[in-house]
């Protein structure tokens, strides 16, 4: 396929129909969906290929500040010690750099027996242990573009 509707409407239909192909439905949260676009792994572990990172709110949680701290500890670590994101205000809008954007997903209605689900992307403040999310909104920047980044919690 090279037209992106065709890719998406194939994954949704997957998910759709993910009940006639598979026997083992116990937990219906177990199936991710099939999102993958094939590239060489020189690709995707290249930092420069990296524009931002999403982190994704937990299902049940409207928010990341409603996560346990317990939680909260690991989620960009990981992230700052492989390069992927570089935190501080100065490295927004480098590669790789500091923007973030929070993900949440909720379910908005049923099509032929399963839910829908939709996906919002937004900013929040957020405090991890070494780390926070900044949100600077577009009304305080001059510039009117605003900023979510990563940044060291001193």
């Amino acid at each position: 396929m090279n037209n992106i509707r065709d890719m998406i409407n194939l994954q949704n239909w997957f998910y759709l129909k993910r009940t006639e192909y598979s026997t083992d439905w116990t937990d219906t949260h177990s199936y991710w969906g099939w999102n993958e676009i094939p590239v060489t792994k020189s690709i995707t572990d290249d930092a420069q290929h990296h524009e931002t990172l999403a982190i994704v709110v937990p299902e049940g949680l409207d928010s990341l500040n409603q996560m346990s701290n317990q939680y909260k500890t690991c989620r960009p670590r990981w992230y700052v010690n492989k390069g992927y994101l570089v935190p501080g205000a100065d490295n927004a809008g480098k590669r790789p750099g500091s923007y973030v954007v929070v993900l949440k997903q909720y379910q908005d209605s049923t099509i032929y027996g399963s839910p829908r689900y939709q996906r919002v992307f937004f900013c929040e403040d957020v405090t991890f242990n070494k780390y926070k999310i900044v949100y600077f909104p577009p009304s305080q920047d001059p510039n009117g573009k605003g900023a979510c980044y990563i940044d060291h919690n001193r």
